[in-house]
């Protein structure tokens, strides 16, 4: 399991059992200035909705091991940073919490770009030889024998 899914899946998991957790940790960094609890039940389900798509998400990434998952999943934390930073300028009252999640969203689109870096495509360098599962097309392609 990549570490951007397992931390994906954490937090889904986080939001899904504790969807004040959000509310919580900004309350704090404000000195006390906090609401507590987030009594708005609509923001309660967006959230636990959120939660659950980081969830799915964190175990899709690990449960498909191709490599256009890190981008496909960039692309949907994109387009949620999106609609966040869309929320935080419509609907002052969820400001934080949106610009907080969009900010999620985008160190997991950081991390799933960097996913997709580290792969690297298979090149066979002129002047070294094949790996030993390519000689057979190795040695079609050049109309050489197979080495012994």
């Amino acid at each position: 399991m990549r570490t951007v899914d397992a931390a994906r899946l954490g937090l889904g998991l986080a939001l899904l059992v504790r969807p004040d957790l959000p509310q919580d940790a900004l309350a704090t960094r404000t000195l006390g200035q906090g609401s507590g609890p987030i009594t708005d039940s609509v923001a309660r389900r967006v959230i636990q909705a959120l939660g659950a798509r980081y969830v799915v998400q964190g175990l899709a990434g690990a449960v498909l091991r191709s490599r256009w998952v890190p981008a496909a999943d960039a692309t949907v934390d994109l387009v949620h940073a999106a609609s966040m930073l869309a929320v935080a300028h419509l609907v002052p009252e969820h400001r934080r919490l949106a610009t907080t999640s969009a900010a999620a969203a985008l160190l997991f689109v950081v991390a799933d770009l960097r996913a997709t870096t580290h792969v690297m495509p298979r090149v066979h360098v002129v002047g070294t030889p094949p790996r030993p599962r390519d000689l057979a097309r190795w040695a079609a392609a050049t109309n050489r024998q197979q080495p012994t």
